[in-house]
């Protein structure tokens, strides 16, 4: 399976997002890792470029707002893919709480 591992550019040195990756390949799947910053329209290109049978979430934010979380699941929406974590209806829920 074709899996992107999305995320913030602000969490780009997370350990997190490596530990995923690998382990990811470690399960066979080909695994890539992309930024959502810093211009959506560039990651929605990549996105529709690359074709992934899934993208795994680990956005928490959108240009340094945490409040904008929500808007990177709106795009994933936007483009019919298949990803991990909350949809934009729950993330927008728990972000206005």
């Amino acid at each position: 399976m074709k899996i992107t591992v999305l995320h913030a550019d602000d969490a780009a040195e997370d350990p997190v997002i490596e530990q995923v990756t690998r382990a990811l390949q470690a399960g066979g799947h080909t695994a890539r890792v992309l930024p959502v910053e810093p211009h959506p329209a560039q990651v929605a290109a990549e996105l529709e470029r690359t074709a992934p049978d899934l993208v795994f979430n680990l956005a928490e934010s959108f240009a340094g707002v945490s409040a904008l979380e929500a808007s990177v699941a709106g795009l994933l929406n936007l483009l019919g893919l298949r990803y991990t974590g909350s949809s934009l209806a729950g993330l927008a829920l728990a972000g206005d709480k």
